[in-house]
């Protein structure tokens, strides 16, 4: 029997190196996630959604701390005196949570709750 994809194998491997898995936030991170997902899936689900989780925060922040603090699609265009407007998704029609809509690792985390039975549980305290 194979053994499930560990959370920081499918960190490295999905992000593509982007993601360090032992770095000290993303640690952290995982941390974080593995309390605010609990699953009711096989082991092999859940580490991915974990890693899915936390990519989607990392990737929120790093598009926050260079300077933008935006996220989504751009909607509207200026050029002279720069104006840009950015749509939050455009995947409200489909169910999509907004939120999770901001980012293509949290677009895959609600495709794979959707196959799979996903709570949020509130068993960790930091």
């Amino acid at each position: 029997m194979a053994t499930a994809i560990t959370i920081g194998e499918y960190i490295t491997t999905r992000s593509g190196g982007r993601f360090d898995p032992l770095d000290a936030t993303t640690i952290l991170l995982i941390g974080q996630a593995e309390c605010e997902l609990t699953f009711l899936c096989n082991e092999s689900v859940s580490n991915k959604a974990i890693a899915l989780l936390v990519m989607h925060w990392l990737t929120l922040e790093e598009n926050g701390s260079q300077g933008s603090g935006s996220t989504g699609t751009a909607s509207k265009l200026k050029e002279g005196d720069l104006s840009i407007e950015f749509m939050m998704s455009s995947n409200n029609n489909q169910g999509i949570d907004p939120y999770l809509g901001l980012t293509p690792y949290g677009l895959e985390l609600w495709r794979l709750g959707r196959n799979c039975i996903i709570t949020i549980g509130n068993r960790c305290v930091f």
